[in-house]
């Protein structure tokens, strides 16, 4: 297909046929019922993938210019469905009951544009049924997303995917991989959701409020970052570093995941 990637939806086309197939082995089993939802299909290269899995595949494409290549390309393939839309405006929830799926685990599959990756992992994580996501991305969001406390990608795009997810960084994909090629690398990451959590899920918007706070000014230490939106952290901050023999001085990126999530609980609902 003749078709010029719109530098407004950040598109890169797969060109390397080797990358869809790592894609595929990599995805979790599941039980017979579980649905693939694919983020921007493109020209299809990893949507043909995903139909040999033979479970439904629900695709969400946001360029008009392609609709009818991909309704072609996937004619009379019973288990393919094609939303031509873009995906963070819509209820995804809504669109799978309209298509007879209710409940079903979901394991969302995309080749992301880069400059909507972050928006695009916040509405999948708020998902009720989503199971996993395995996602390309720019190697830099790769890295930062499963990165480690004390590193220098750990942030709060880390913490907060951490919280709803185990993470694993699967492959790099070098620029050469797609058409236009980018001008840095991409990788492959897979988020596989955590069954269990440890806030209340009407808590969780107020938990990664307060992470962006704790990372506001990386500069800045955690105590000076926090006490400008929590008059009270201060003192309980300064009390649970001591206790758990860390630095007063320390910035956010010093401690883990737990720890942050200790500190919410006593700043915002003890303290």
């Amino acid at each position: 297909m003749n078709h010029r990637a719109q530098k407004k939806w950040g598109q890169n086309f797969l060109k390397d046929a080797t990358i869809p197939q790592k894609i595929i082995q990599s995805l979790p089993l599941g039980d017979d019922s579980y649905i693939y939802i694919e983020i921007g299909p493109g020209k299809g290269a990893l949507t043909e993938a995903l139909l040999t899995l033979n479970h439904p595949v629900v695709a969400y494409e946001i360029d008009g210019q392609l609709e009818s290549h991909l309704k072609t390309r996937f004619s009379g393939v019973d288990h393919f469905h094609l939303i031509m839309d873009d995906f963070l405006k819509r209820d995804i929830e809504s669109d799978l009951k309209s298509l007879g799926f209710f409940k079903q685990p979901l394991h969302i599959v995309a080749n992301l544009p880069y400059y909507i990756t972050t928006p695009i992992i916040r509405k999948c994580l708020d998902l009720t049924h989503i199971a996993s996501l395995t996602i390309m991305v720019q190697d830099e969001v790769a890295k930062r997303l499963a990165a480690e406390p004390s590193t220098k990608d750990y942030g709060a795009l880390s913490v907060i995917s951490q919280y709803y997810a185990d993470i694993h960084y699967l492959f790099q994909v070098p620029p050469h991989a797609f058409s236009p090629a980018p001008k840095v690398h991409s990788a492959v990451i897979q988020m596989s959701m955590k069954k269990t959590r440890r806030l209340d899920p009407l808590v969780e918007p107020q938990f990664n409020q307060f992470i962006y706070q704790c990372f506001k000014q990386k500069r800045k230490t955690l105590v000076n970052n926090l006490q400008a939106e929590y008059p009270q952290a201060k003192a309980i901050l300064l009390d649970y570093l001591n206790d758990q023999g860390l630095n007063p001085q320390s910035r956010a990126e010093a401690l883990n995941l737990n720890h942050l999530l200790t500190l919410f609980q006593k700043i915002t609902m003890d303290g």
